[in-house]
């Protein structure tokens, strides 16, 4: 019998239970199935391609096992062939498989026809990605079947032998082990590979959430790079006793309330165990989020009713891992409030930070509260067996197992995830140590782990996983580890996540920095940086020539009218020298070192001055909305402006312009200069009233001693505040042939042993270099 609590405003069924409330649009499967295709390839009992001699079937290189078209994969999996379904996920998107696979129709519809064959490396042990499909109709036809195929093949798909697990080692399905690789050919430190077959059709089923409590008791017994040391004693939880929580007591004891955090501090020593949620917003959110008038009320106890699925969800979860509280920002912060957004915002890296576990609907709209339905199949890596006759002295027959699987990294699963291109959940995707998210399977993340429903033990995170490489935790232990602070790593850190934040999305553009400031304050907590200030405007003060170098990607639609006043909203909102004033993603051009290699800055920052006072208490001057920069540096005007002009006018980019200026304020040296904008043309400009800023310069100390200047395309604004005014409208890069810095090409041995002393000429006269202001 279905169990519910009942409550004084209505019910919340706390029943996690294997099928969904409703009936599933997936029937029941049958693991490793095949059909007669697939079974003639790898029958159960019988020879397999490769104890054959058949000349037809190889190359030199691989088996060539079947041809088939998209629509038969397509019918063979709609009637349960277990393998066609790998094969089919292999070919769609990724972004539509953590979608919840929405556009697929569509998908279908556009490459039912293309031809395919399937082959298999003859070294399959040997080769990450063995099994392989190339697109047999015209090649042309690949760029239809989507981001998969970069040539006229997919290889994202294992090939790998296994055994079966012992009994009870995984709970949500019949389970296998094997000795794998990593994707560097070394020992992945993680032990041999679980691999899981889940059978259930929900991702919300008693088994699964057993799945969760096992990662969650793992990572908090035997993790330590997942243990917190911020802070000594119970100063980390300080924060606790500023904020609300969701009571929503226990199996015995079901309640549904607000509480106050220092209440719950006066009645429980040491921290409070809460799960925090990640999810967006809907009309649903609104209608039920706390604010002034019904805080008394949410007090004794909070209307069920109307309360979004995913909150009901989330309820559910803490009370069968035994956690009698959540945390969810709807509720626990008063909206209608601004003076209690702003203080509760300004904790937001604490309260995911510290929290026990958070909950991540990483679907978002795409489904309904936390409970994902899936075809077992799609999520299940499929099982191939062949049995060989026993001889007469056997006591048992004997089998192989072969795993078949998609292999791309854990990327795939998070990160192009609907959820995460809204800001306000960028920081919510690196702040909290532990993360479940629901998708079309669980996904597990801590420091330490990366993990599935169909891989518990560990997944490997693939070639280029960003998030892995700027997790905030893990780059503190290894900085601990190491008994040292890498400051490049944590620059480097930094700009990791603002590129990746400039992908994401928001509904109010004034948020734009405000949607960063949990990982400003943890960054700055992390990373040492005592000042308040140590960030401007969304760039590390300590870095600020160099992070000026952003460069904006992607391509600019002059038509879109949407973009367009996006871009002049912003423009007035933040100081043009910042990323948060373009309208378009971006990433830094950090001119890296080389061997025998150096950068130097070419202007000297005097200071940074907000455009207002900052408010008595106000410590978040790195999201001031208006900053100048005064710095000392010299303008070059000797180009041809009208040119920039009207290249801007109708393309995102200039190349090829000569540039005449100076690096050292005596000698012209002209520079082969490309331009990309930061954005449409949004006012009147005038050509006359553009300029070329030179802010670093990268040196080859080799036979020419040539080199790269970066800068910024400025507008003048003429004469404020006393001081030749400046705004940003894009960055340039300029290549210079000869010697870049007069007599060195004499002597580019010595240079490398004494470049300090080469550079002190050149780092004088930056001194004297006249005053000027970006705003």
């Amino acid at each position: 019998m279905k169990t519910s609590f009942h409550f004084n405003h209505g019910t919340i069924d706390n029943t996690l239970a294997e099928k969904p409330l409703n009936k599933s649009r997936y029937p029941p499967r049958q693991l490793n199935k095949l059909c007669d295709s697939c079974q003639a390839v790898f029958p159960t009992t019988g020879p397999w391609f490769w104890d054959l001699e058949d000349a037809a079937l190889a190359d030199k290189d691989d088996w060539y096992l079947r041809d088939f078209s998209v629509r038969d994969l397509h019918e063979s999996a709609g009637t349960g062939c277990h393998l066609c379904r790998v094969f089919l996920d292999s070919l769609l998107p990724p972004d539509m498989i953590v979608g919840n696979r929405q556009g697929y129709a569509e998908w279908y519809e556009a490459n039912q026809e293309i031809q395919l064959r399937f082959s298999l490396d003859k070294d399959w042990k040997n080769v990450d990605f063995p099994m392989k499909l190339t697109i047999l109709s015209n090649c042309q036809e690949q760029y239809t079947l989507g981001e998969r195929f970069a040539t006229s093949s997919v290889q994202t798909l294992r090939f790998q032998s296994v055994r079966p697990a012992l009994s009870g080692q995984c709970t949500n399905g019949p389970a296998w082990i094997a000795d794998i690789r990593d994707f560097l050919g070394s020992s992945s430190g993680y032990g041999p590979l679980t691999i899981s077959q889940p059978t259930s059709t929900t991702t919300f089923g008693s088994s699964s959430i057993e799945q969760v409590r096992k990662w969650s008791t793992q990572c908090l017994e035997d993790h330590g790079h997942c243990i917190l040391t911020f802070s000594s004693g119970n100063e980390k939880y300080r924060y606790q006793s500023k904020i609300r929580f969701v009571d929503v007591g226990t199996d015995e004891h079901p309640i549904f309330r607000l509480v106050d955090g220092e209440t719950l501090k006066r009645q429980e020593e040491g921290c409070i165990n809460y799960i925090t949620l990640s999810y967006r917003w809907t009309a649903e959110t609104a209608i039920t989020s706390l604010r002034t008038y019904n805080k008394a009320l949410y007090h004794d106890s909070i209307p069920t009713e109307t309360l979004p699925q995913i909150y009901k969800d989330a309820a559910a979860v803490a009370r069968a891992l035994l956690i009698p509280y959540i945390w969810i920002d709807s509720l626990c912060i008063i909206q209608d409030s601004t003076a209690d957004w702003n203080e509760q915002a300004s904790l937001m890296d604490s309260i995911y930070t510290h929290a026990r576990l958070n909950l991540s609907g990483m679907l978002a709209d795409r489904a309904v509260g936390l409970r994902v339905e899936r075809d077992p199949l799609a999520v299940s890596p499929c099982i191939l067996s062949r049995r060989f006759p026993t001889d007469r002295n056997d006591d048992e027959e004997r089998y192989e197992h072969f795993a078949c699987f998609e292999g791309y990294g854990a990327n795939s699963f998070v990160d192009l995830a609907p959820l995460f291109r809204r800001a306000w959940c960028h920081q919510e995707r690196i702040l909290p140590i532990r993360t479940v998210y629901f998708g079309e399977q669980l996904v597990w993340q801590c420091p330490r782990q990366m993990a599935s429903e169909a891989f518990p033990s560990w997944i490997w995170r693939g070639l280029y996983d960003p998030f892995s490489e700027m997790s905030v935790h893990a780059r503190r232990q290894q900085a601990l580890d190491a008994r040292f602070m890498v400051l490049e790593d944590s620059r480097d850190t930094w700009e990791n996540i603002v590129k990746l934040y400039t992908q994401t999305q928001v509904t109010k553009q004034t948020d734009r920095l405000v949607a960063l400031r949990g990982i400003f304050n943890r960054s700055g907590h992390m990373w040492d940086q005592r000042e308040p200030d140590w960030c401007v405007a969304g760039l590390w003060k300590q870095h600020l020539v160099r992070q000026l170098l952003w460069e904006r990607c992607g391509e600019m639609d002059r038509t879109d009218q949407e973009m367009n006043a996006r871009a002049k909203e912003i423009l007035d909102l933040f100081p043009s020298w910042s990323w948060a004033s373009c309208p378009s993603e971006i990433f830094f051009q950090t001119m890296g070192l080389g061997s025998g290699h150096h950068v130097e800055d070419l202007v000297e920052v005097d200071s940074i001055q907000p455009l207002r006072p900052l408010k008595p208490g106000d410590t978040y001057t790195a999201f001031e909305t208006g900053s100048r920069i005064i710095l000392r540096g010299s303008i070059a005007i000797q180009f041809d402006t009208e040119k920039v002009l009207q290249a801007w006018a109708t393309q995102d980019s200039l190349d090829g312009l000569q540039v005449s200026f100076s690096i050292d304020g005596e000698r012209t040296l002209k520079f082969d200069t490309g331009i990309v904008f930061d954005r449409p043309q949004i006012d009147s400009i005038k050509h006359q009233d553009l300029r070329f800023l030179p802010l670093r310069m990268y040196c080859m100390m080799n036979d020419s001693c040539s080199g790269y200047v970066g800068g910024l395309l400025v507008e003048s604004l003429g004469i404020q505040d006393g001081l030749p005014t400046y705004r940003r409208m894009g960055l340039f890069s300029a290549f210079c042939e000869t010697e870049i810095i007069p007599g060195w090409l004499d002597c580019a041995g010595e240079l490398v042993e004494n470049i300090d002393v080469a550079m002190g000429d050149l780092r004088d006269k930056r001194k004297e270099f006249p005053l000027l202001q970006l705003v």
